[in-house]
């Protein structure tokens, strides 16, 4: 129900505000518009330049209200910017943004990636962490990807602890790969003189 009353919303701002530009924009075309619709609209509309732009400002301000209340309400999932750890002796609070960073500056260790940016989501019983990056180099992607995770997730519960399910989500956004360089298998390495 919500949902519907805010794509109404969506749906009745943006109708207002592109109807007061188009009072601004061309006047007579709207009022004619108007007219065939409604009879109670007198032949006298004749605006001035100074009132064209009030039409024309007011209904972008109606729009960008609009547009900035929609942000807010889908981005409120990231309402709290910090995750509090409660010790022995108080609380230890942890930003975000310095989770991301340590997250960024322990993927960039991975040859196999580039491009990493980390993104934390916060709900009250889970942290869900989204790597975007590009993959550089051909690997077993499902072995690779769920070596990542299960690093992000012992490391995140040990710095943390447990009391926050952890979820990880890596999204490929480019697979840019060398010619020059093959498939990379782990294989053992050879000992040398092993053969003789």
């Amino acid at each position: 129900m919500i949902i519907i009353g805010n794509v109404l919303y969506l749906v009745f701002s943006v109708l207002i505000g592109v109807l007061f530009i188009g009072i601004a924009l061309k006047p007579s075309f709207v009022f004619n518009l108007l007219k065939q619709n409604i009879s109670l609209i007198s032949n006298n509309y004749i605006i001035s330049n100074n009132l064209r732009l009030k039409f024309g400002l007011f209904g972008i301000l109606v729009i960008l209200i609009c547009l900035k209340y929609f942000e807010t309400i889908f981005l409120s999932k990231r309402k709290e910017k910090f995750i509090s750890i409660n010790t022995g002796n108080g609380k230890v609070h942890i930003t975000l943004f310095a989770i991301e960073d340590m997250l960024a500056k322990l993927l960039e260790s991975k040859s196999e990636l580039s491009h990493i940016k980390p993104k934390i989501l916060l709900d009250k019983k889970s942290i869900k962490i989204v790597i975007r990056a590009n993959l550089t180099s051909e690997v077993n992607l499902v072995e690779f990807v769920s070596a990542i995770q299960n690093q992000l997730e012992e490391k995140l519960q040990n710095m943390l602890g447990k009391e926050k399910e952890i979820k990880v989500e890596i999204e490929i956004k480019k697979m840019v790969f060398d010619k020059n360089k093959k498939l990379t298998l782990e294989t053992e390495p050879k000992i040398p003189f092993r053969d003789y």
